[in-house]
């Protein structure tokens, strides 16, 4: 959020503000900011995350699918998109148990799979140059001469 906000606010010409106000990496999560607080529950917690299995991680899944599309704006249609997507996307590469490689059409590259930087700043780089082709003027006066 604070890419997003503060990107507006450099395009209204408040840069400096928009970097003093982001707050740092370690104050952003609240489980950071208590050290002694993780330290006490992280024993607990790994012993019932070793107790999970096949069954408990699938539900995991369909519960977070699920989830995707209950909180998704818009159409449901366009949340099982973006769903399917997501997951044909993770197929790509070598399978964990057996080594064998899926989808990637004996292109050495795609052997360790997509990576989530590279598909989001894609999708992001993707989304501007809809938005620059859209109102072509309205791009060409913000650039910097």
């Amino acid at each position: 959020m604070t890419c997003l906000d503060g990107h507006e606010m450099a395009k209204a010409g408040r840069a400096g503000p928009a970097l003093r106000e982001s707050p740092p990496s370690a104050r952003s999560s609240p489980a950071a900011s208590r050290p002694v607080l993780v330290a006490a529950l992280g024993a607990p917690l790994t012993s019932i995350a070793l107790l999970f299995g096949p069954a408990e991680y699938f539900s995991l899944m369909v519960l977070g699918l699920i989830f995707a599309v209950v909180l998704a704006k818009g159409s449901v249609l366009k949340a099982l998109t973006m769903i399917l997507t997501g997951l044909l996307l993770s197929m790509i590469g070598s399978d964990l148990e057996t080594g064998a490689e899926r989808m990637t059409w004996g292109i050495p590259e795609l052997s360790d799979g997509i990576g989530f930087v590279v598909v989001g700043m894609g999708v992001f780089g993707f989304g501007e140059i809809l938005r620059n082709l859209e109102q072509p003027e309205a791009a060409r006066s913000s650039r910097p001469r």
